[in-house]
C-alpha cells in the first residue's frame, strides 16, 4: 500500500511495458501510477489492472492503494464480501463487487454536479451481478456470467476499456506497462519461456510457415523478451518449474538458491542484484528478507503422493515387514518414522503433537480421525495415546497393512477405511465420530496438492465431525508438511485469514503445524 498522499508531475504516457519498467523499478513505477493523470488530472486512491471484454473480471494479483479514507472503506467493503458464504472466487470476486460500488458512488456524485441530479433519483449500479456470484438452484455458477455483467457495468459507470474517466481509480493499460502479466492469457505453450515473451523469441520456421511466411533462420524476427513488474504464476500446473526456469535463465539465480535449508537472509543477499535498494541488508526488513521456502519439494517432479519409485517401494516393504515383526512388542519407540521411511512423519512430530494436545492423561479422553493413513504407523501412535481412532486412505494396500499393523499391536480401539476424501462418501467417516461423541483431532496427511487440502479442510469443518458441544467441528486440526509444501501451507494460511483456524505451534522441526479451530 502506497502510504504518502504526495504527487508530482507527470504519468505514464510513453511507458511501455518491457524497457521502461526494468530501467524505473517497481518503487518509481509506483510512484508513476500515483501521479496525476487522465481527464481530470487527478490522484487516483486505487490502481488496477485494466482487462478488455472476454478476459477475466478483476484480477487481485496487484492492486495499489493510498492511504486514504476512501481506500479504509473500500479495504473493509472488500474484506466483508469476502465472508459471502459460496461466492465465486472468493478474493476476486469481492474485489470487483466492491470495485463496482466506489464507481457507483463517483458516477452519482458526477450526476449530482454536472447535472443537478438529486442523488436520490441518480441511476447507477443497482447490483444486478451480485446475485451471479453464487450457485444456482442446481449447484451450479459461472465466474463468465459475473464477469459479463461486470464488464458491462464497468464500461457504463468508467468508460470503455483503455479509456477509463475515473478519479478514484486509475485501470493501468496492460499495453502500455503490465503491472500483472498472467503468462497462460498470453500464450498456449506453457511450457515455453519464449513463447510466454518472457525470455527472446525468435520465431522458428514453422512458425512463419503457418503465417505464410518462409524466411531462413538467421532473418527471422527476433522478439524482444518483456520485463513486467509482475509475472503471475497461478492457474499453471507446472508454475514451480516455469518460475524456477524464469529466475535462472532470465536472471542468473544459482541453483543452489532452491536447495532446502538455506536462511532467509541467504535467499534475500541472492535475490539483491536484481532489485537495487537504497537499504541492502535483509536482517532490516528489506525487500525479500521474508521470502519462505516455497520452492522446497513442489514441482511436478513429485507426482502423487502415495506413488514411490521401485527403490522407495522396496525399502518401504522392508522397514514395514521389521515393524509387523516387532508388533508383539507395542511400543511406540518401534514405530517407523521418517527417518526409515520418507512417506511417514519424524518422532518428533508424534511427541510434539501429544504434548500440544495435553499429554497423555488429557489424550486418552480424546477421538482422532486422520486422513492419510499410509502403513499405519503413525495410526499406531495415535490408537497407543488416544481413545478412538478411524483413519482413511485411498490405496487399498496401503489400507489392508495399516490394518494389519493395527492387529498386531493389539490396537483393538483403531482401524483404517478405504476412501478417496476427494470421490467417496464421508458419512462413514461422520457416523465413526458421532457414535464417539465427536473427533477432537483430525490429522490432515493426504493429497498434499493445494485443491485436495481445501477439500478436506472442508470436509473436516462442515460435516458435523467434532462435538456438539464444539458446533459439530473438531478442536484441533493438524497437518503435515506445513512447512515443507507450499500448498499445504497456502491452504491453511487462506483458512486462517478468513478466521476458521488459529495456529497452535510446529510440530517436529520444520514438519508440521497445529491449529486451533475457531468456533
Amino acid at each position: 500500500r502506497r502510504r504518502s498522499e504526495k504527487a508530482r508531475g507527470g504519468g505514464l504516457r510513453g511507458l511501455r511495458h518491457d524497457s521502461q519498467t526494468r530501467r524505473l523499478g517497481a518503487a518509481r513505477l509506483l510512484d508513476e501510477l500515483f501521479q496525476p493523470s487522465g481527464l481530470y488530472k487527478s490522484v487516483p486512491h486505487i490502481v488496477i489492472r485494466d482487462t478488455p471484454q472476454g478476459m477475466d473480471c478483476l484480477n487481485s494479483g496487484f492492486l495499489a492503494l493510498r492511504r486514504t479514507p476512501l481506500t479504509e472503506a473500500f479495504l473493509k467493503m472488500w474484506k466483508a464480501k469476502m465472508r459471502w458464504p459460496g461466492a465465486v472466487h472468493g478474493d476476486q470476486g469481492a474485489l470487483a463487487e466492491s470495485l463496482l460500488e466506489i464507481l457507483d458512488l463517483e458516477h452519482r456524485l458526477r450526476q449530482v454536479h454536472e447535472q443537478g441530479t438529486d442523488f436520490k433519483v441518480t441511476e447507477g449500479y443497482d447490483h444486478r451481478c451480485t446475485g451471479t456470484l453464487f450457485p444456482l438452484a442446481n449447484g451450479l455458477h459461472t465466474w463468465r456470467g459475473y464477469c459479463d455483467c461486470f464488464q458491462y457495468y464497468l464500461q457504463v459507470l468508467a468508460g470503455e476499456y483503455r479509456d477509463r474517466r475515473s478519479k478514484l481509480v486509475r485501470f493501468v493499460d496492460p499495453r502500455q506497462v503490465d503491472v500483472n502479466f498472467v503468462p497462460q492469457h498470453q500464450a498456449q505453450d506453457l511450457t515455453s519461456l519464449q513463447r510466454m515473451r518472457l525470455l527472446p523469441w525468435r520465431f522458428g520456421d514453422n512458425v512463419l510457415k503457418m503465417e505464410g511466411f518462409r524466411l531462413a533462420e538467421s532473418r527471422a524476427p527476433l522478439l524482444p523478451a518483456i520485463t513486467p513488474l509482475i509475472v503471475h504464476w497461478a492457474g499453471m500446473s507446472n508454475r514451480t518449474q516455469m518460475m524456477k526456469q524464469y529466475l535462472v535463465r532470465r536472471f542468473g539465480i544459482p541453483l543452489g538458491w532452491f536447495n532446502p535449508g538455506r536462511s532467509r537472509w541467504d535467499r534475500c543477499a541472492a535475490l539483491a542484484p536484481l532489485s537495487p535498494r537504497v537499504n541492502a541488508d535483509c536482517e532490516l526488513g528489506a525487500l525479500g528478507s521474508n521470502i519462505e521456502q516455497i520452492y522446497q519439494n513442489w514441482d511436478d517432479d513429485i507426482g502423487p503422493d502415495h506413488v514411490r519409485n521401485v527403490s522407495a517401494a522396496a525399502d518401504s516393504e522392508k522397514t514395514f515387514a521389521e515393524a509387523l515383526a516387532a508388533s508383539s512388542e507395542a511400543s511406540p519407540v518401534s514405530l517407523p518414522d521418517r527417518s526409515e521411511d520418507h512417506w511417514t512423519v519424524t518422532a518428533r512430530f508424534r511427541t510434539d503433537l501429544l504434548q500440544l494436545m495435553g499429554g497423555e492423561s488429557t489424550a486418552k479422553q480424546m477421538v482422532v480421525i486422520e486422513i492419510g493413513s499410509y502403513l499405519g504407523y503413525t495410526t499406531s501412535f495415535l490408537a497407543g495415546a488416544f481413545k478412538a481412532v478411524l483413519g482413511v486412505d485411498t490405496v487399498p494396500s496401503f489400507v489392508a497393512k495399516a490394518n494389519q499393523l493395527l492387529a498386531g499391536r493389539g490396537h483393538s480401539n483403531a482401524k483404517v477405511l478405504e476412501l478417496n476424501t476427494l470421490r467417496d462418501n464421508f458419512a462413514d467417516v461422520a457416523a465413526f465420530a458421532k457414535s464417539h461423541g465427536g473427533a477432537d483431532l483430525v490429522l490432515v496427511d493426504g493429497d498434499h496438492s493445494y485443491a485436495a487440502v481445501l477439500n478436506d479442510l472442508s470436509l473436516v469443518l462442515y460435516t458435523g465431525l467434532g462435538p456438539a458441544a464444539n458446533g459439530g467441528r473438531p478442536r484441533f486440526i493438524a497437518f503435515d508438511d506445513y512447512y515443507v509444501r507450499a500448498e499445504v501451507k497456502q491452504a491453511v494460511t487462506d483458512f486462517v485469514q478468513f478466521g476458521h483456524l488459529r495456529t497452535v505451534g510446529p510440530l517436529g522441526v520444520d514438519e508440521g503445524m497445529l491449529c486451533e479451530v475457531v468456533a
